[in-house]
C-alpha cells in the first residue's frame, strides 16, 4: 500500500513539473540567411558584377558579341578604335540583357507633357546672358555652333542653359509625321553632365524629361515612345552604369502618360 502511495506521489510530481515546464522557442536560423541575402543584394546594386550571383560577369570571348551594343568598356585591348578588339571587358545593351517584367507602378517623376511654344526671345539677348556666366571661349563657340545648326529651337533651350547635342526624328503620335527628338545637356558643365530630352512638333515642345541621363527612343508602334533613364538606386560610377530604367509612354487624351516600366541590366562580358 505504501509503495502505491509513493508511486502516485512521484507521478503527481512529474505531471506538475511537465505542466509547468519552461518552453523554449527554437532559435530561428532564417535571420542570418536573410542578412546574407540582403548583403548579396546590396552588392548587386553597384558595379561589382563579379560578386553578384544573380548578374555575374561572363568570362567569354568578346568576338561573339557586337561592338554596336557596347555601352561602355575597358579599352585595354590591342585592336583599332571602334572595334570590339579595342576592349578587354564591355557592358552590352543587347538582346541578352536582363529585363524585369513590366509593372504599371511607374516611378518616373521629372517629366512634363505640357505643350510649350518655342520661345520668341532674340538670339543676341540669350547669348549675352550666357556670356555673363560662361567666359570660356570653348563654350561660347559651342553655343554659337548650336544656334547656327538649330536656329530658334536652340535659342529656346539655350535660354535655360541647355544645348542640343543629339537629334533624331520619328513618329510618336501616330499621325505619320516624324517629330523632332532632342538630347540636351548643360552649357558649361563639368565632366559629362546629365542628359535631358525633349520632343518638338510644329514649333512646340510637346514632351520634356529631366530624369538623370534621360533619352527618348522609339517604341514598337508609332503611338508613344520609351524613356531610358538612370535609376536613383544605381550607385555605380557615372562612366559605367549597371543599366537603366525603361518607361513606356503613350498618347492618351492629347497628352503623353507613362504606361509601364521595366528595369534593364547590362550584360558584362570579357576577361576578369
Amino acid at each position: 500500500m505504501k509503495k502505491i502511495i509513493i508511486w502516485v506521489a512521484v507521478i503527481s510530481i512529474g505531471v506538475w513539473f511537465w505542466q509547468n515546464r519552461k518552453v523554449e522557442t527554437p532559435k530561428s536560423t532564417s535571420q542570418p540567411k536573410t542578412e546574407q541575402n540582403a548583403a548579396e543584394n546590396e552588392k548587386c546594386v553597384n558595379a561589382s558584377y563579379v560578386e553578384c550571383p544573380e548578374f555575374p560577369w561572363l568570362d567569354l570571348p568578346l568576338k561573339y558579341f557586337s561592338v554596336k551594343n557596347v555601352e561602355w568598356g575597358s579599352a585595354g585591348g590591342d585592336g583599332k578604335e571602334g572595334t570590339m578588339e579595342q576592349y578587354t571587358q564591355v557592358a552590352l545593351d543587347s538582346k541578352e540583357v536582363y529585363q524585369s517584367y513590366p509593372t504599371t507602378t511607374t516611378t518616373i517623376k521629372q517629366y512634363s507633357a505640357d505643350i510649350v511654344p518655342v520661345t520668341t526671345k532674340k538670339w543676341a539677348d540669350v547669348r549675352k546672358e550666357i556670356q555673363k556666366t560662361e567666359d570660356n571661349s570653348h563654350w561660347m563657340e559651342a553655343v554659337d555652333a548650336n544656334y547656327k545648326e538649330y536656329g530658334q529651337l536652340a535659342v529656346h533651350f539655350l535660354d535655360d542653359f541647355q544645348d542640343i547635342e543629339m537629334y533624331d526624328s520619328f513618329d510618336v503620335d501616330g499621325d505619320g509625321i516624324k517629330e523632332k527628338i532632342l538630347g540636351l545637356n548643360s552649357v558649361g558643365r563639368a565632366d559629362g553632365g546629365s542628359y535631358n530630352a525633349a520632343i518638338v512638333k510644329d514649333n512646340k515642345v510637346i514632351f520634356y524629361v529631366e530624369e538623370d541621363e534621360s533619352f527618348i527612343v522609339p517604341a514598337d508602334t508609332p503611338n508613344g515612345f520609351y524613356v531610358k533613364w538612370r535609376s536613383p538606386s544605381d550607385d555605380s560610377p557615372r562612366c559605367c552604369p549597371i543599366g537603366y530604367v525603361k518607361t513606356r509612354f503613350v498618347l492618351n487624351n492629347g497628352k503623353f502618360v507613362p504606361l509601364y516600366e521595366q528595369d534593364v541590366r547590362y550584360v558584362v562580358v570579357g576577361k576578369r
